[in-house]
């Protein structure tokens, strides 16, 4: 019996038992069946320069490279352009012999102690020097980076993976590359109830563990646990309470009870007294569409509904119209207040119609959250209106009515705080670092599109600009950012599409800081008069520290600082009041340009 034949029956044998191998292993037997017939060199061909080989032959030769600078580091760059007749960098030969150095944390065989400095319980260890203990119970509620998810389905084809990750950790990039569209199902959630598809039963995980770190290496709240545990709290009186975050804000309490539960665990505490943004790299692009086109990543999305509670408030009145915003720079050009700006065609003057249904040009906040929910299903658009709301409210009746209405609830300009004189409140942010605040978008051809068959049919006037034949499906117009936009000298900047603002990298400024500084210093949002303390941390990293440092004010890496561990240690050991407000942002000038009356 030959070798190919044991490899056939193999398989044959394991498909009666397993269907879910069956693609893998087919592929598996077509690859040896090329190793054992050598005469073939079209087989050979194939195989060598598929597109699995060659990420095959990137990652040995990466391994390679990476095992010859750990034991055998560049000593000079100059010498290094030498030899490859390249000019000279000038004062980069220093940096170049600083980052290869022994001490410096960049090197690449220090990699692996990058995210170990010494000074991981360093802020702990100082407030426990001066008799500071733990005092009130912490409650850690992750966002979406730092909530793994993982699979606890018991049926089916996902049996096999129980309690595996699907959210988080390595374990989810190998689910995701290996089988995109099994990935893809278990994470979508039911179109028309927001809740999970039928054999598939997908949860957050829980656990300290379940945020502590994204992936090996990549840390997350570790620094914050770490000093807290130098302070006396551990899984007696610290908790981190993970959620669902692809879930409603409703359903979220429907299906989990995690409100309820939440509420539970404060009273029972009280008793015993987490750049992501639109402007990735080529490496991240190319994965992304080829393993999950801009078609599939945006059908998966539109079924989790807990993603509009990110979804900017507030409407033109807090972010700008057709002519000016309150971020907006003095000798700005082009007005932040234009969420969304299309740059017009060859043949056209100025941009006005970009699609037939209706008619668009440059679309503030509020215009273009129309305009986008108009691309998107009647069953998505119903999720929406029944789970969100995104409005400005000044009246304080209908503000105390809000309070009741579960839509009103993820946003803070349309209800009040609760009344609860005693509470205080901390909004600690980063501030200094570029951060998405609009765009600019290119339009595209016509398309048939199987996402919108319930929605209305446009019409494709120009057939020249009609990509595909007719069909039952109704037409509609691409629309992308449009990251050939590059205006570095622009006022504001403009990279790969995006129009840069203030924030901490990913959050915009007027976001973090507009209801921390004014709005819930104003009565009719705040009638309980709570004290509410804003600190802002200035990004300053440090000089080749692969996370920024102590100093940081990245959104992330904020949470691994010196600031942001001295205000949750002060507040959790009962010193708040030494948390002293500190603005480093022009934030106050914003506001003020805000219409809340």
């Amino acid at each position: 019996m030959s070798a190919q034949n044991t490899v056939r029956r193999r398989v044959k044998t394991r498909n009666k038992d397993n269907e879910d191998t069956e693609d893998a292993e087919i592929e598996v037997k077509e690859v040896v069946h090329h190793l054992l017939e050598p005469g073939d060199p079209k087989s050979w061909k194939a195989l060598l320069t598929g597109k699995r080989a060659m990420l095959a032959l990137g990652l040995f030769f990466g391994f390679v490279a990476c095992t010859l600078l750990l034991t055998h580091p560049p000593p000079s760059l100059s010498l290094l352009l030498e030899e490859y007749d390249l000019p000279s960098l000038g004062s980069a030969e220093v940096e170049w012999r600083q980052m290869f150095s022994g001490n410096s944390p960049l090197a690449p065989w220090n990699l692996g102690r990058a995210n170990w400095d010494g000074r991981e319980f360093m802020v702990g260890e100082e407030l426990a020097a001066r008799g500071l203990q733990a005092q009130h119970p912490v409650i850690l509620i992750p966002g979406i980076i730092s909530t793994a998810l993982e699979n606890w389905s018991t049926t089916g084809e996902y049996k096999a993976q129980f309690r595996k990750r699907y959210w988080g950790g390595a374990s989810m990039v190998l689910r995701a590359i290996q089988n995109p569209e099994r990935w893809m199902a278990a994470l979508m959630l039911d179109p028309e109830t927001g809740l999970d598809p039928p054999g598939v039963k997908i949860r957050a995980a829980q656990g300290i563990d379940a945020a502590q770190k994204f992936i090996e290496g990549y840390w997350l709240w570790e620094k914050i646990l770490q000093n807290l545990a130098a302070l006396n709290y551990d899984t007696n009186n610290l908790e981190l309470a993970a959620y669902d975050w692809r879930l409603s804000y409703r359903n979220l309490e429907i299906r989990d009870g995690y409100f309820s539960r939440l509420k539970h665990n404060i009273e029972s505490y009280n008793a015993g007294e987490m750049k992501d943004t639109v402007s990735v790299g080529p490496a991240a692009s190319y994965v992304l569409e080829r393993y999950f086109s801009k078609r599939d990543r945006a059908k998966l999305f539109r079924s989790w509904a807990g993603s509009a509670s990110m979804w900017i408030k507030g409407g033109d009145a807090i972010w700008g119209n057709g002519t000016h915003a309150p971020d907006d720079m003095e000798d700005g050009e082009h007005t932040q207040g234009h969420f969304i700006s299309f740059r017009p065609k060859a043949n056209e003057e100025v941009p006005h119609v970009m699609d037939e249904r209706p008619s668009v040009g440059n679309l503030t906040v509020t215009a273009a959250s129309n305009w986008i929910l108009s691309h998107t299903p009647s069953s998505y658009q119903r999720m929406i209106s029944a789970n969100y709301s995104f409005g400005f409210e000044r009246d304080e009746k209908r503000l105390a009515a809000n309070n009741h209405d579960f839509t009103k609830w993820t946003n803070p300009l349309e209800v009040q705080l609760p009344l609860a004189p005693s509470m205080k409140m901390y909004c600690v942010y980063g501030h200094g670092l570029e951060t998405e605040r609009s765009y600019w978008y290119a339009r595209g051809k016509y398309i048939h599109d199987d996402t919108l068959g319930d929605a209305a049919r446009p019409q494709c006037h120009n057939e020249s600009e009609c990509s595909t034949p007719l069909s039952e499906f109704p037409l509609h117009r691409t629309n992308w950012i449009d990251n050939t936009i590059n205006i570095d000298t622009a006022k504001p900047k403009v990279k790969s599409g995006v129009k840069i603002g203030e924030g901490d990298g990913t959050v915009s400024l007027l976001s973090l800081g507009a209801m921390c500084v004014e709005g819930w210093k104003r009565p009719r949002w705040n009638p309980g008069g709570i004290q509410v303390t804003t600190v802002e941390v200035a990004h300053e990293p440090e000089a080749y520290h692969i996370r920024g440092g102590a100093s940081s004010g990245d959104h992330i890496d904020i949470l691994g600082g010196t600031p942001l561990n001295e205000v949750v240690g002060k507040v959790a050991t009962g010193v708040g009041h030494e948390v002293q407000e500190n603005i480093v942002s022009n934030i106050r000038e914003y506001v003020k340009r805000i219409n809340w009356d």
